[in-house]
């Protein structure tokens, strides 16, 4: 065995013991992320079922105990607000004309 085939030997070695560090590090955030994930569903009182949250029933109701009726949320906001949001919305969303002829998304201009 010569020179040459004992540098690439050592050099395999470091890049397999890096690519197992590495995996150790992606496993060590895998948990890292999973008990935040936790943490967070127990503070927000949800769970996942079938891809979707799901609230506690008690969150629910105060969910439900602070909804407003349209009505009332604009009777409780600014003027100017009220006066400016039909005008300043359709902008977030424009229409491009092309999107309506051919049924797909408008090209970035």
């Amino acid at each position: 065995m010569g020179l040459g085939s004992f540098r690439i030997s050592k050099e395999g070695n470091q890049v397999a013991q890096i690519q197992e560090d590495l995996s150790h590090r992606i496993q060590s955030f895998e948990k890292e992320l999973e008990a935040a994930l936790d943490e967070k569903e127990r503070a927000f009182r949800y769970r996942w079922e079938q891809g979707k949250a799901k609230f506690e029933e008690e969150v629910l109701s105060q969910h439900r105990k602070l909804k407003l009726w349209l009505p009332s949320y604009i009777r409780q906001s600014r003027f100017l607000a009220v006066v400016t949001a039909p005008i300043i919305y359709p902008l977030w969303n424009p229409v491009h004309p092309a999107s309506h002829q051919t049924g797909r998304p408008a090209p970035n201009s």
